[in-house]
């Protein structure tokens, strides 16, 4: 079977903000059959790790995915469920069908497909772009803050990271300085005890 896809020209596809390949399309690339590669998952199940090696989506996530995959040929339209295959998934197919085909192919997904500096930003990677207060580009996938300052919006991906509510951290210095007050505090009735400072400040309730 001749390899009719170039590689170099795919369009990153992405789930969960990693570049993934269906198997439809796999196949295509591997010069095999999507029943192939769905025949080689099912003999060696114990071998594929969800979330790992694939994903499978069903429900709102996979009429979303449908949305965003623009070659129908990919995604069958009646599909109740679909396989996301990642680079190490990937990986294990090639090394499943032992062509020459298949590590061709896969090599060159490593280097264009899977690990290919595209637009899409990555993790940690800070967007700014002209202040603009009614329209602000947010991307599909991942978790995003969007951050104004210096006359610029500012979307960070915060994938991986807690986001906690400011209010949370002045909370948590309004506690910290009255904790630093009654340390304050305790130590100068301390003094009182040891005869270096008057008594005055036991007739002031240490909690107001």
């Amino acid at each position: 079977m001749t390899n009719q896809i170039s590689v170099e020209n795919l369009s990153v596809i992405t789930f969960k903000n990693k570049p993934v390949v269906t198997t439809e399309l796999l196949a295509k690339v591997y010069g095999t059959t999507a029943h192939s590669i769905t025949k080689n998952h099912r003999s060696n199940i114990d071998r594929f790790e969800e979330g790992k090696h694939y994903f499978k989506i069903e429900g709102s996530d996979l009429r979303e995915f449908k949305n965003k995959v623009t070659n129908g040929d990919f995604v069958a339209s009646r599909a109740k469920h679909l396989v996301l295959w990642t680079e190490r998934g990937a990986a294990r197919h090639a090394k499943m069908l032992e062509t020459d085909q298949a590590w061709e192919v896969f090599e060159k997904l490593e280097d264009h497909y899977f690990n290919s500096k595209s637009d899409s930003p990555k993790e940690n990677t800070l967007i700014e772009q002209k202040a603009d207060p009614i329209m602000v580009t947010i991307p599909t996938d991942g978790r995003w803050l969007v951050v104004y300052k210096n006359g610029k919006h500012q979307v960070i991906n915060v994938d991986g990271h807690n986001v906690v509510n400011v209010e949370y951290i002045q909370k948590l210095q309004r506690d910290s300085n009255l904790l630093i007050e009654l340390l304050q505090n305790y130590r100068q009735r301390t003094q009182v005890l040891q005869g270096d400072k008057s008594g005055d400040i036991l007739n002031i309730p240490l909690i107001k």
